[in-house]
Parts: C-alpha cells; structure tokens; sequence
C-alpha cells in the first residue's frame, strides 16, 4: 500500500508542521500558567521523526530552490543554443519538465509588452529554422508549439500590470 505521505511536497509539509506548532504554541500560550490541567498529547514516535524529516527536506529544497531563481539562475549547458531568450526579460529559474525526463522550462519575467514577446519569440523561433505547430490566445495569453527536428519548444506567454512572464519548454535535451 503506498504511503499518502509521498505525494506531500517537502515544502507543503514543513508548512503544515510549522502551522500546527504554531497553532499549539498559540493555544499554550492561552491556557494561561496551570498546566496540571493540560493534557499530554499521545504522540507516536514516528510522528515525530516525520515531522522532523519533512521540515529538513522543506529546508533543502528551498534552499536548492533559491539557488537556482534570479541572479544565480542560468540555462543548463544542454539548452539548444538556438532558442532565443526574451529581451529585457529576466531569468528567474529553470524547472525540469512535469511531462518529459529530458525536457526543461525557463521561465523568464519582467517588465514588458506581451505583444511584443511574443512577437520576438516568433521571429527567433522562425528564423532559427522552428515551425509553428499550433497558436492560440486564452484571454491574456499566447500559447504556441513548435518543432525542429526532434526538439519540441512550447511558449506560454501572459501578462498583467506591465508585467510579462514567458515560459519556454523545450524537450528533448541531450
């Protein structure tokens, strides 16, 4: 039988540890000064030790995760050199891919027009020898596909307040 542990992010539970100590802290701290009256909780040692793990994960992975947004990010050496990056936008972190082992997204955001990124976008693909696949707008987004070869590019690109964010997956990388 699989654990419903498992599924939890290290972060989400290091959130929840942290939320329930500090709910208990708080209804300590209400109980006022007798605590002949408190009961003690029956905790099970693996709880415990659980709870310790998750928020030593939690600690790794943001710190890991902080290590890879803003100044410190950078594309991955096998990045395919001919995918143009969006101008005047930053990168803020690059993820490994939900849908293909070999496969990265960049996600770029900063100031912007959305218009205009994507119209940048579509110029380096095209000229970098991509076709387009498919193209469409939801509300305040461009979504485009393209392919060369073996190597698929998909583009998100929205905006809001003059901010733009442009996420670029490509797959698959050597």
């Amino acid at each position: 039988m699989r654990s419903p542990f498992r599924s939890v992010s290290p972060i989400r539970a290091a959130s929840v540890v942290a939320a329930s100590l500090l709910v208990s802290g708080s209804l300590a701290a209400c109980g006022g000064g007798d605590t002949a009256s408190t009961p003690t909780p029956n905790v099970p040692s693996g709880v415990s030790s659980l709870a310790s793990d998750a928020a030593s994960n939690a600690a790794s992975a943001a710190a890991s995760a902080s290590a890879a947004v803003g100044a410190a990010a950078q594309l991955p050496a096998s990045w395919p050199t001919d995918i143009p990056t969006p101008t005047g936008l930053s990168l803020l972190r690059v993820i490994p891919s939900p849908t293909t082992a070999n496969g990265k997204i960049a996600i770029y955001y900063g100031e912007g027009d959305l218009a205009a990124v994507s119209s940048q976008m579509t110029s380096g693909l095209t000229s970098a020898g991509y076709s387009e696949v498919s193209n469409k707008e939801v509300g305040p987004m461009m979504i485009s596909t393209w392919k060369k070869k073996d190597t698929n590019v998909s583009l998100n690109i929205n905006a809001a307040a003059g901010k733009v964010t442009c996420s670029v997956s490509a797959n698959p990388l050597s």
